[in-house]
């Protein structure tokens, strides 16, 4: 989707309407946002299954409470 290069018929045929995603760099940020988040969403799945087995394993939640607050703070600046 962040390379997607469209051309749309605006009202007719021959005004057309060019969609070129790079351009857009709130778009770029999103993509780049999710792109991060999907790979720590990846790389934190072995963590909490760790912690679904072992419930008593406190030192597993408090990394992923860590990771997840610094995650969430790199994402909304």
């Amino acid at each position: 989707m962040g390379t997607t290069h469209q051309t749309l018929p605006f009202f007719t045929q021959f005004f057309q309407f060019q969609a070129s995603y790079d351009d857009l760099p709130t778009f770029t940020f999103f993509v780049v946002a999710n792109a991060i988040a999907s790979g720590y969403l990846l790389l934190s799945m072995p963590f909490s299954i760790v912690a679904i087995v072992r419930p008593h394993a406190s030192g597993v939640k408090l990394l992923l409470l860590i990771l997840d607050t610094v995650i969430k703070i790199i994402l909304l600046l």
